[in-house]
């Protein structure tokens, strides 16, 4: 057995069951296959567990964007419409002036428009930029959060191979 086979044997079966089985002692091997069922059994558990946390927090990740992006589109289309109302409005002013004027009032209107729509732009950006920061965020505390359950686990599993190592040790 090559020794990525033995480390990943050992993350399922536990190191002492590995260790038992490489120095070919039957009986210790066979006690820590039978405390390492259970185990096993915890593990699957954790890992069901891990992965409902996981479902749960890629759902609310999912529901919060969508949340978002409807939010970005509906201002978007909220400011397209006011500024489709103002072209109008603008349009039907030019009817009142003089020929002469309408020049230089559709471009002094066009500015302003391009300079609104420069500005609108800006804030949905500084909006997303903000969006994905706090996500982001979100996302490294709950893998850290991850980390500390599986450590958690970890640290357990290894207390309950010492203490069944040693079981008069241990006792209360």
């Amino acid at each position: 057995m090559n020794r990525h086979a033995m480390l990943m044997m050992a993350g399922f079966l536990g190191l002492a069951a590995v260790l038992a089985q490489a120095q070919g002692d039957p009986e210790k091997a066979k006690a820590a296959e039978q405390l390492n069922e259970r185990q096993i059994d915890e593990r699957k558990r954790e890992l069901d567990d891990n992965l409902a946390k996981r479902i749960a927090g890629i759902e609310k990740r999912f529901a919060e964007s969508q949340s978002f992006q409807v939010q970005i589109k509906d201002d978007r289309i909220a400011f397209e419409k006011k500024m489709a109302e103002d072209k109008k409005v603008f349009l039907d002013s030019l009817k009142t002036m003089k020929p002469d004027e309408r020049k230089k009032a559709w471009q002094d209107f066009d500015q302003a428009h391009r300079q609104r729509n420069e500005e609108f732009r800006k804030i949905q950006e500084t909006k997303r930029q903000e969006f994905r920061r706090v996500h982001k965020e979100e996302k490294v505390e709950f893998h850290k959060e991850i980390k500390k359950d599986r450590q958690g686990f970890r640290e357990k599993q290894s207390r309950e191979r010492r203490e069944a190592k040693d079981p008069m040790k241990h006792s209360p």
